[in-house]
C-alpha cells in the first residue's frame, strides 16, 4: 500500500468513518484501494488494522496461502473496484472471485480466530494443495487452533486435494460450527488411500448446516466421499442440517465416491459418527427467519458409490449416530452393502427414521423414493449392531441385492416398515441374486400396513436366518411372482390380516382377479384402492402403529359403508380407502 492510501484511511478512521475504512476493495488498478498491479495483496488487506469485509473483482485470481486469523467477510463478485467501493451489486448473479492455491499451497487458513464468523460470498476457491505430511489436511479451507463459525455461501469449493478433508478441514474446538448456503463442493479428493483419507468435500468435528441450492459433487476419498463428520472429539452434542433446494440439477449428493480405505471404505457421500442428530429434508423449513427448500424438489442421492468387498453405504453410512431423513430420493447408489444407506448402530439408543409429511411430498404416494440402488446385501437399505430404524410414507423399486434388495438387517437390529410400497422390487432376478426383499439375521423386522406386490425374488419376499430373527407382518398386502414364496429361513414369521396369493395362517387368499381388482393404476404406481377391493375394511387395527394415518394423510380406519366390514374398519396396505372424502391431518 502506498504512502497516500494509508494517510487516507487513517485520515477517514481519525475522522470517524471507522465503518467505511474497514471495508477495504482488492484488485487490479488504482482505484482499487490494494493494487494487486503494483504488487499489493489480498493478504494484506485481510491484516490490515480492523478489517471487517474485503470486496474482490469478478473473474479475478486472488493468490492463496492466505491467513485469517479475526471474523472477516470476504465478497467477491464485484463488476469493479468502484462498484465494490459502493457496494453495487454485479447485474450477473453467478460472479464469483477466484481463490486459488495454484495446486502448490493451501488457499485459505483459519489461525488463532477465537471469536465471531469467518464469511465467504461469491468466491471460488480452488487448486488447494495440502497433499504432504508436512500440510495433510484442508486444502481450500482449513482451521488451526480456531473457534469461529464459517460461513460460505454463493461460493464453490473445487478440485482442491489433501491428505484429509480436501475441500474443508474444520475443528471448531468444540465452539464453532459451519454454515453452507447456495454453495457447490465439486471435485475435491483426498490422495491416499490410508487410515486418514477422510472427507473429500468437508470434514468436520463440528456442527454444520447445509441449506439452499447447495451440492456435493464428484468429490473423492477414503471415507465419507462428500462429508466426513465426527462428534466425539468434543463435550457436547454435534449435528447435521441439509435443507434441499429448488434446483434438481445442482443440489443434493451426486457422483461421491469412496475407495481403497485399508479397513473398508464407508459413506459414499456422507460419513457420520457419534452425531447426536442428523436432520436431512426436502422439506420446506426456516432456520432463522429464513425458509429454505420448496417441498417439490426431494433431497437427492444420486449415483453416489462404496463399491467393493466391506465397502458399506453407497449413500450414506452412519455409526453411534441419529438420523431423520424425509422428502428424499436415493437413486443409483452402489455398496457392498447398504447401496443407498448403511446404518451400523453399535448404540441402541440412536435411531435412523425415514418419514416426510404426506400433506408436502415431492411424490403422489410415498415422501422418499430408494430406486434402482445396488449391493451384495441391503439394495436399499443394510443395518447391523443394534440399530434401531423406522421407515414409512416410503417408495423402493429396482433395487438389487444377493439378500434382501429392499432391506437387510443382523446382528440385533429391529426395524419397522409402515405405510410404504415394495414394488416390482429386484433388477436381475437370477441365481444367487436378488434372492429375497427383506432379509434378517438375528434381527427382527416389522411390517404393517404396507403394498409389496410384483416383486420377483429368487427365493422368497421375507427371509430370516439364525436365532432370535423374524418377520411381523400386520395389515399388508403382499402378492407377488407365483414361483417365489412368502416367506422362508429357518425362523418362523408371524402374519395377521395379509392379503396374499400364498395363503397360510391368519392370511387372506386373494385371486388374480381379486388383486387386479384392488388398485387404481399399478402400472402408474397408483396403489390408491378402488372401491370393490377386498383389502378395504378388512383388518382390525394395529395397535403398534405409530402414525394413525396412510400414505397419502388419510386417518386409517376409515369405515366404508359399502362394505359389511366383519374384521375391522382398517385397511390392508399402504393405502386406506377414503371413498373421495379428503382428510388431510383434520381436514374434511
Amino acid at each position: 500500500m502506498d504512502t497516500y492510501k494509508a494517510f487516507w484511511l487513517c485520515s477517514l478512521m481519525l475522522a470517524g468513518f471507522a465503518v467505511t475504512a474497514n471495508v477495504l476493495t482488492v484488485g487490479p488498478g488504482p482505484q482499487c484501494d490494494f493494487d494487486t498491479t503494483v504488487g499489493e495483496t489480498l493478504q494484506q488487506a485481510i491484516a490490515t488494522g480492523n478489517t471487517t469485509e474485503v470486496r474482490l473483482i469478478d473473474g479475478y485470481i486472488y493468490s492463496g496461502g492466505l491467513t485469517i486469523s479475526q471474523p472477516i467477510k470476504i465478497i467477491g463478485g464485484y463488476a469493479t473496484c468502484d462498484d465494490a467501493a459502493q457496494n453495487i451489486p454485479n447485474p450477473n448473479s453467478s460472479a464469483k472471485s477466484i481463490l486459488s492455491g495454484q495446486s502448490n499451497d493451501r488457499v485459505i487458513e483459519l489461525l488463532n480466530c477465537t471469536q465471531g464468523t469467518v464469511e465467504l460470498q461469491q468466491v471460488r476457491v480452488i487448486d488447494g494443495n495440502a497433499d504432504s505430511l508436512a500440510v495433510p489436511r484442508g486444502a481450500g479451507i482449513n482451521t488451526t487452533n480456531s473457534s469461529c463459525h464459517l460461513r460460505i455461501e454463493k461460493s464453490e469449493i473445487t478440485n482442491n486435494i489433501a491428505l484429509v478433508g480436501s475441500g474443508v478441514f474444520f475443528d471448531g474446538l468444540g465452539i464453532g460450527s459451519v454454515f453452507i448456503v447456495d454453495s457447490i463442493f465439486s471435485n475435491n479428493r483426498t490422495s491416499n488411500s490410508g487410515r486418514d483419507a477422510q472427507g473429500g468435500g468437508l470434514y468436520s468435528f463440528s456442527s454444520v448446516t447445509v441449506v439452499g441450492e447447495s451440492g456435493f459433487h464428484h468429490n473423492t476419498s477414503g471415507r465419507g466421499g462428500a462429508i466426513y463428520i465426527r462428534g466425539d472429539r468434543y463435550p457436547g452434542d454435534v449435528s447435521l442440517t441439509i435443507i434441499g433446494g429448488s434446483d434438481p440439477t445442482n443440489t443434493g449428493f451426486s457422483h461421491n465416491s469412496v475407495t481403497g480405505f485399508l479397513n473398508g471404505s464407508l459413506g459414499g457421500a456422507i460419513y457420520l459418527s457419534d452425531i447426536t442428530n442428523a436432520q436431512l429434508t426436502g422439506h420446506r423449513q426456516s432456520i432463522n427467519g429464513i425458509t429454505y427448500g420448496d417441498d417439490i424438489n426431494p433431497l437427492k442421492f444420486e449415483q453416489n458409490t462404496a463399491n467393493g468387498n466391506g465397502n458399506r453405504g453407497g449413500g450414506i453410512y452412519m455409526t453411534r449416530s441419529s438420523m431423520d431423513i424425509s422428502n428424499s430420493l436415493f437413486f443409483a447408489n452402489s455398496a457392498g452393502t447398504g447401496g443407498a444407506i448403511a446404518y451400523d448402530s453399535m448404540d441402541p439408543n440412536t435411531s435412523l427414521n425415514i418419514s416426510g409429511r404426506p400433506e408436502r411430498c415431492w411424490r403422489d404416494q410415498g415422501c422418499n423414493a430408494f430406486i434402482e440402488n445396488v449391493a451384495s446385501g441391503g439394495g436399499a437399505i443394510w443395518g447391523i449392531n443394534q440399530a434401531r430404524g423406522y421407515v414409512q410414507n416410503s417408495y423402493f423399486t429396482g433395487n438389487t441385492a444377493n439378500t434382501g434388495t429392499s432391506f437387510a438387517i443382523a446382528s440385533n437390529a429391529v426395524f419397522v416398515l409402515e405405510n410404504s410400497v415394495i414394488y416390482q422390487d429386484t433388477q436381475n432376478a437370477t441365481l444367487n441374486q436378488d434372492r429375497n426383499i427383506i432379509h434378517t439375521s438375528g434381527a427382527a423386522f416389522t411390517t404393517m400396513y404396507s403394498t409389496l406386490v410384483e416383486n420377483n425374488a429368487v427365493e422368497s419376499v421375507f427371509n430370516a436366518v439364525n436365532g432370535n430373527s423374524g418377520h411381523t407382518v400386520l395389515n399388508s398386502i403382499v402378492y407377488n411372482d407365483a414361483v417365489i414364496a412368502i416367506a422362508d429361513g429357518n425362523v418362523s414369521s408371524q402374519f395377521s390380516c395379509v392379503l396374499t396369493d400364498r395363503p397360510g395362517n391368519q392370511m387372506i387368499d386373494i385371486t388374480p382377479t381379486e388383486y387386479n381388482a384392488l388398485f387404481v393404476g399399478v402400472n402408474n404406481q397408483n396403489f390408491r384402492l378402488l372401491p370393490s377391493a377386498v383389502a378395504i375394511d378388512s383388518c382390525e387395527d394395529v395397535s403398534v402403529s405409530n402414525s394413525g394415518y396412510d400414505i397419502q394423510a388419510i386417518p386409517r380406519g376409515y369405515d366404508f359403508p359399502g362394505v359389511n366390514n366383519s374384521s375391522g374398519s382398517f385397511d390392508a396396505g399402504a393405502n386406506e380407502f377414503d371413498d373421495d372424502l379428503i382428510f388431510i391431518f383434520g381436514f374434511e
